[in-house]
């Protein structure tokens, strides 16, 4: 320490293990010289050392640092006991708020509830992967259906298959479905409109309850409106018959303004069988806003389409299949299954009333030579023409029936054997009257024979009534 201070002039400190040295230098000042001549103004006259043993001190350091350290020490453990309870109770409640909102997400409807400023964790992670699940959400919202509207549709498609009963009895079906859908979806009117070949049906609304007056003149023009928009279908169409039909009797609808109505409408055209068709459904306007509430909308629609439209086009050719059952294609006279229930009918009539009848059977001469020689086609231009004559000799209450290929027979209430006589001469006489061409402009000359029977006087019974007349006809054939 000495020869560091002497060569240095500073105070110098210095450790060896647990030994502390100072060295602090006596240096000489103005008033020291008067002793000291020999020496200048700043010289090191001596230096005084202070020696320190620190070992004492440093075992006395360490316990106490042990001490402090042992004392200390739970500390943080106890702050970091808190912190991670206060971080868990508030991670906690938020996590308990999206359990509820996930809880209480039974349908479509109730994503919409769903709002993500409702739930903030406070951590910048924790929220980023909320603001991320309320996005799915969202989207989930948007592309999602409803159960309750895939039951529903289940439910419609189940009750409608096309039986007779939904044919025969349509328009209650078609209540039964608007009173369903109210279960679902607030309606207020269904509506269609078919055209099968040229017949245009009646334009049917069907109100959930009883509307107004100025509720009905509103909606009918809105519709009408929308049919147009729809289809050209029905352009033609100059005058449109329109029926109401009320689902619900025992309540009234509330007023409909223009602003109110919401109508949508789906289109059915077929060329083959030729059928065009509008339904619609008519809803308050901000339901129809909503994408959920259009799918059921469409699902609404398609029921309809095919429960009224198949109604409709089975309707019309049940109709017409009933119609050619009974009558005959080429002439559209009666056939002979109508001539044996008309015969029966008639004879059961006439015998209550004690009233004659006669039956005036007809064969065309030579048929097979004319089909033969000219061609079946002029044989049915034939038959139809012979058709058309012989209805001009019959009365309006008469009865005429094509019984097979070239026979005809007709029956004629309370006619006498004179009368009778009579209607077959003069069908005779227009017969041999008429002209017939071939395909070659030959005259075809046609000529028929006749058998008459009268009831009671030859038979009382259809069958009897039948057989008298055919042998009378074959006899006249026989004699030309």
């Amino acid at each position: 320490v000495a020869l560091e201070v002497f060569s240095s002039g500073d105070n110098v400190v210095k450790r060896d293990l647990d030994i502390i040295s100072y060295g602090y230098p006596i240096k000489l000042t103005k008033n020291c010289l008067s002793c000291h001549s020999d020496k200048k103004d700043g010289d090191i006259l001596a230096i005084m050392t202070i020696k320190y043993n620190i070992k004492s001190f440093i075992s006395e350091f360490h316990s106490n640092i042990v001490y402090l350290f042992l004392l200390l020490s739970p500390l943080p453990l106890i702050f970091a006991y808190f912190l991670s309870r206060y971080i868990s109770r508030k991670l906690h409640s938020k996590f308990d708020k999206l359990a509820d909102v996930v809880s209480n997400i039974n349908s479509v409807k109730d994503l919409k509830l769903v709002d993500v400023n409702k739930i903030n964790f406070g951590f910048s992670e924790f929220d980023k992967v909320s603001e991320n699940l309320f996005m799915l959400t969202n989207k989930i919202r948007s592309i999602a259906v409803d159960k309750n509207i895939l039951e529903f549709e289940i439910n419609i498609l189940e009750k409608f298959i096309i039986t007779s009963d939904v044919i025969k009895d349509w328009k209650e079906n078609v209540k039964t479905i608007l009173l369903e859908v109210n279960r679902l979806l607030k309606v207020y009117a269904i509506f269609s409109l078919f055209k099968v070949d040229d017949e245009v049906i009646s334009l049917e609304i069907f109100w959930i309850k009883k509307p107004s007056i100025n509720t009905i003149d509103v909606t009918e023009k809105y519709i009408k409106k929308r049919i147009k928009e729809a289809t050209n279908f029905f352009s033609d169409v100059t005058e449109l018959r329109l029926e109401h039909n009320v689902a619900d009797n025992s309540e009234f609808l509330k007023e409909l303004t223009v602003d109110d109505i919401a109508i949508q409408t789906k289109s059915l055209l077929l060329d083959a069988p030729k059928i065009g068709g509008v339904v619609g459904i008519g809803v308050q306007s901000e339901l129809a806003k909503d994408s959920i509430n259009g799918l059921v909308i469409e699902g609404i629609l398609a029921t309809l389409m095919n429960v009224v439209g198949s109604v409709k086009a089975i309707a019309k050719y049940t109709k017409q299949l009933e119609y050619y059952t009974t009558r005959d294609p080429l002439t559209n006279l009666f056939n002979q299954r109508v001539f044996w229930e008309m015969l029966g009918y008639e004879v059961g009539r006439a015998g209550r009333k004690n009233h004659k009848f006669a039956i005036v059977l007809m064969d065309v001469d030579n048929f097979k030579n004319i089909n033969d020689t000219y061609s079946h086609m002029v044989g049915d231009y034939i038959i139809s023409g012979l058709a058309g004559s012989i209805r001009q000799c019959l009365r309006k209450g008469d009865i005429l029936a094509r019984y097979s290929g070239d026979q005809f027979v007709a029956i004629l209430p309370e006619a006498s054997e004179e009368q009778a006589y009579a209607v077959a001469e003069r069908i005779q006489k227009t017969i041999s009257e008429s002209i017939f061409k071939s395909n070659y402009d030959d005259i075809i000359t046609v000529t028929v024979s006749i058998g008459i029977s009268i009831y009671p006087d030859h038979a009382d019974n259809p069958k009897d009534l039948f057989i008298f007349a055919d042998n009378l006809l074959k006899k006249a054939k026989e004699e030309g």
